[in-house]
């Protein structure tokens, strides 16, 4: 320091010498880019996941928002940001629409859904052929999204398919049960009739085959 608490105008190296001005805007300016560099790879000015913003929750009963925010690595800019939500990221998202325009909008109800209901087992592909014969202008890349269309229409306007309810049992996993009505034994207790069943519960199994030995 110089007299009146003014800083001396040349820099000064860590040896102690005296930089000359331009040195020292040299020095500068690489200290400035060194920072920059290390700031990017600290912040690579991604978007904060919902990941982020629990740690940066967590840290933040205990710490500042500055030391949150390095822990959840991001900028302490976007912890006062976030200070201030009251929402995960992925809630604040808007849904994506379309960005381009549909090229089956205006063929699929008016021709291919009468060609699926005159021929039921068209194939998609064959369809696919029709409407290119009839739409030259029609891209090859439309394919799998008209057979797409296709499953889920017959899925809902389709006829209908078969259901079946495979019989397979897993041993102990379920269990059968029935009464039999013993009334015709006529067994008597004291001289009084006794109505009553029996009750069976067999756990479901496959059936073992013995071998020869044991029978």
């Amino acid at each position: 320091m110089t007299k009146g608490g003014r800083s001396p105008t040349r820099g000064t190296s860590a040896a102690g010498g005296v930089l000359s001005p331009c040195l020292a805007i040299a020095v500068g300016l690489a200290m400035g880019v060194l920072f920059s560099i290390e700031r990017k790879c600290l912040l690579p000015g991604r978007h904060i996941t919902d990941h982020q913003m629990r740690l940066f929750m967590k840290f933040r009963q205990t710490d500042s928002i500055a030391a949150a925010a390095a822990k959840a690595s991001f900028s302490t800019s976007a912890g006062y940001r976030l200070e201030k939500a009251h929402d995960l990221p992925s809630m604040r998202k808007v849904p994506r629409g379309r960005r381009r325009a549909d090229p089956l909008a205006e063929l699929f109800e008016a021709e291919i859904v009468p060609l699926l209901k005159a021929a039921p087992g068209l194939r998609a592909v064959a369809v696919f052929e029709e409407m290119q014969r009839r739409h030259p202008d029609l891209p090859d890349g439309v394919r799998r999204t008209l057979e797409r269309r296709i499953r889920s229409w017959r899925a809902v306007h389709g006829e209908e398919q078969e259901v079946i309810f495979r019989q397979t049992h897993m041993p102990g996993a379920v269990g059968l049960s029935d009464f039999t009505d013993m009334a015709d034994l006529g067994v008597t207790i004291a001289g009084v009739v006794l109505d009553h069943r029996l009750y069976h519960f067999r756990l479901v199994a496959a059936e073992a085959k013995l071998p020869r030995s044991a029978v």
